[in-house]
Order: structure tokens, then sequence, then C-alpha cells
């Protein structure tokens, strides 16, 4: 008789990183009833800020960004998940997603986690506001003097902007140490994000992309 065990998870409290969980791990018990999966959830920021080598000592598993790869590999406090994923299935897995999410959790020769949710810096418009996006950051400049843009600079999301912002200007931030920084294209990158930042509300350096898109279709911080 297969001895009965138990799995702790930590996700976000969103339902798109909880509820999904819950439902697989409900599919893989019917399989294999002997192992049972709960999940704990925390706040967006609490999961981005706790180092992930602490929650690895409470739980089984565990929802990575792919900004933490680098610090599991240096603290050694996660397996990766090539050595026990079946080759296929991985392979099929990589197929199916976006862009490069998947090669986003490889890093010094392993596949560290795969992808559940892609997030990317897009613009939101309120068509009653705007009828079509802003095509020019002058035109996102005009419409933050007249109070009309959210922007989430809580961290690390402006650093995901300072990344997006450059790689649109074609000069992609290095993913490696070995890599030279266009150092004028990220002075002038960090420029334009400290001029925006000035005619933003203040509230926005609180925000993270959740909270920016609720107020937006609030109507909050919009004059």
């Amino acid at each position: 008789m297969t001895e009965a065990c138990t799995l702790k998870g930590m996700t976000w409290s969103d339902p798109r990183g909880y509820d999904p969980l819950v439902a697989a791990s409900a599919a893989f018990q019917e399989r294999y009833p002997h192992v049972t999966i709960t999940w704990d959830k925390r706040s967006l920021q609490g999961f981005e800020s706790t180092p992930v080598e602490e929650l690895a000592q409470a739980y089984d598993l565990m929802i990575i960004d792919h900004p933490h790869v680098g610090e599991v590999v240096a603290d050694g406090c996660l397996l990766p998940i090539d050595r026990h994923g079946a080759p296929e299935v991985l392979a099929r897995l990589e197929a199916e997603t976006v862009g490069k999410s998947y090669h986003s959790y490889f890093y010094g020769g392993h596949q560290w986690a795969l992808p559940v949710d892609a997030a990317c810096q897009v613009q939101a418009i309120r068509p009653d506001l705007r009828p079509t996006p802003a095509t020019r950051l002058t035109e996102v400049m005009a419409e933050a003097r007249d109070g009309r843009v959210l922007w989430p600079l809580r961290p690390p999301h402006v650093l995901m902007s300072f990344f997006t912002l450059m790689a649109n200007i074609g000069s992609a931030f290095p993913v490696t140490r070995d890599l030279p920084i266009d150092r004028a294209a990220a002075k002038r990158t960090l420029e334009a994000m400290q001029a925006l930042a000035d005619l933003v509300d203040p509230a926005c350096h609180s925000m993270d992309p959740i909270a920016a898109l609720d107020a937006l279709s609030e109507g909050i911080a919009l004059r």
C-alpha cells in the first residue's frame, strides 16, 4: 500500500495564480489518490519580494517569477524540473508557450520552472477617454500632463518598464554579464522614464499592474 503524502505549495493570491492550481491538484489526486496538494497564497507584492530560499524551507512546490531564477541557482534551493519531467512532455509544453516564456526559466544549463502565466508590458486604454492607443512617447507625456496616465511604478514593475523601453529602442538590456550595456540608450531611457514619472499621480509609485488596471477601470486618479 502506498503511503499517504501531503505536499504544500505557495502561489500568489490572484485567481489566475491560485484557482488553476487547486483544480490541477484535484485532478492529480484523482490519478494519485495517496498524494494531497494544498496551496497557500500571498499578495503579489509578497510573492515578488519574499526570498525564494525562505519559501523553500516551508513549501514543497511554488510558483516563481523568472527574475527569481538567478537567486534559485545561486542558493540551490529548488530542484530543476528537467531532472524530473518527461522530456517529451517538457518539449510539448515549450511548444505551447508564448514567445520566450519557457526559456525565461532556463539558466545554468537547466529548466527551473514552467510558465503558467505570461506577463508583459502593454498599454491599456479607456475607450471612453481615448479611442486609440498612444504610439509615441510624446503622446503619453501629453496625456500625463492632463492627468490621464497611470503607470505602475512599484518595484519590480518599473524595472520591467525599463527593460521593455530599452528593447523598444533597439538596445535590449543584456542578459549575461559578458555582454556590454548600451549606456547611452540606458541613460536616454531612464531620463524619459523620470520625466514621465514626474508627471503621473504620485499614487502610481505604490501601484502594481493590477492596481493600475483597477484604478483605470474605476476612473481613479483620472482627471
